[in-house]
């Protein structure tokens, strides 16, 4: 009888290692990541570039602004993160700020003032526990400055958000 458990317990444990030994997580082949040279120091920023995406936008019955990426050959999409940093104690404390545009695949090289940002469709999130206070909100003003040299990426951006308070106001890929 003994032998005999043992001999379940072998078994159940063999099947369990290949099964969990035969998941995998998939990696995003489109997908790179670039350092940020600026990030406040109270947080962690993270920049990403999804390439062969785009942005959809929809504005909501209340005005308020929505986004998905949409697979697309001929733009990429840089994703722009910030992250404070909170105690786990604190409930309701995360805080949270995203950048997001598009860039056409053929671009090298772009300089953007205000309003022509949202050619780019340029946006920026606020999302944290403050009451009116948070959402996606279109960048109208400020200056992008955008390089292109076979796969590396430099661009310096920087903005002004009126509707709500902002963290971010700059952002520089690390050299």
């Amino acid at each position: 009888m003994f032998k005999k458990a043992v001999m379940n317990k072998t078994v159940i444990t063999f099947f369990l290692t290949i099964f969990i030994c035969s998941c995998s997580s998939t990696v995003n082949r489109n997908s790179s990541n670039y350092k940020v040279s600026n990030c406040p120091p109270d947080g962690i920023c993270s920049l990403e570039v999804m390439k062969k995406k785009s942005i959809v936008i929809d504005v909501d019955e209340n005005n308020a602004i929505h986004y998905t990426l949409a697979d697309d050959p001929q733009h990429s999409v840089i994703i722009y993160n910030y992250k404070r940093n909170t105690s786990p104690s604190e409930v309701d404390g995360g805080y949270r700020e995203v950048v997001l545009f598009e860039i056409d695949a053929k671009i090298k090289k772009q300089n953007l003032s205000n309003e022509a940002l949202q050619s780019t469709k340029m946006l920026f999130g606020r999302f944290c526990f403050c009451r009116g206070q948070n959402g996606l909100f279109k960048i109208k003003e400020g200056n992008l400055d955008l390089n292109i040299n076979k796969d590396n990426l430099d661009f310096k951006l920087d903005f002004k958000i009126n509707e709500v308070p902002q963290v971010t106001s700059s952002i520089k890929t690390q050299e």
